[in-house]
């Protein structure tokens, strides 16, 4: 006799590919920001978690497809969130290229 289906079952390729591409994400932002991969948070709130460890936060939008991203100020543990979706990016020269004006919310990229 075959088991009925529930819905705690996962299907298998969804939920590997799923996970596939959120572990390469927190991948990608890990080395953007040089922190270790367990400071990379991902979730669905827009609220960044109140965790002190916590130096990267990515609210994942529905259907997964977009993204804003959070980061702790001057990457301190503690430290208050900026929310580098709403900033301004700016081109910049060789020696601001990633760094922040966080009283003119600009990000030099």
């Amino acid at each position: 006799m075959r088991n009925k289906e529930t819905i705690f079952d996962i299907p298998g390729d969804t939920y590997i590919n799923g996970m596939e591409t959120f572990v390469e994400l927190i991948e990608e932002r890990r080395k953007v920001w040089g922190v270790d991969s367990q400071e990379v948070l991902i979730g669905i709130n827009n609220i960044p978690p109140s965790d002190p460890n916590c130096l990267v936060y990515l609210s994942i939008a529905a259907g997964g497809q977009c993204y804003q991203e959070y980061f702790r100020k001057e990457l301190k543990y503690g430290g208050r969130w900026i929310n580098k979706s709403y900033m301004h990016h700016v081109k910049a020269t060789s020696s601001e290229k990633g760094t922040f004006d966080y009283n003119n919310n600009i990000a030099y990229i």
